[in-house]
């Protein structure tokens, strides 16, 4: 599994005042997936979570998070034949001391319906404001 996240311009960030999006793949081949975390909110500490298989997004609505809504659990997303069950979704909003972060814990079958690839960790990490992690 990768533990590398994606470049973001901090500085265009910081000079536009707007929120950033970062991406992780968490699965490879047949067991493909990867998260997208639109972070926002004058403090950075809500976030909109999408995830996407080789054939397209797996959900119609995002996941919101925030500090008075931080989990999410039981939730299942299909795509096609493949089916993420999402045991937990937390937000850990950052602080001027802590970084923010998404954590997972799920597992998802194949793009053909079959298997189990398990994921447990981040799927974003950033800071407030947001500079390199």
């Amino acid at each position: 599994m990768s533990t590398q996240f994606e470049e973001i311009d901090y500085a265009k960030v910081l000079a536009d005042g707007g929120p950033i999006s970062l991406n992780k793949q968490i699965g490879y081949g047949s067991f493909f997936l990867t998260s997208n975390t639109v972070v926002f909110g004058d403090s950075y500490d809500m976030v909109k979570v999408t995830f996407a298989n080789s054939a397209g997004p797996l959900q119609v609505n995002p996941i919101f998070l925030n500090p008075q809504n931080p989990i999410k659990s039981d939730i299942t997303l299909n795509s096609g034949l493949m089916t993420l069950s999402i045991t937990s979704i937390e937000l850990s909003p950052p602080t001027p001391d802590t970084t923010g972060n998404v954590s997972l814990k799920a597992h998802w079958t194949d793009i053909t319906g079959n298997g189990k690839e398990n994921y447990t960790g981040s799927i974003a990490v950033w800071t407030n404001p947001p500079s390199a992690v």
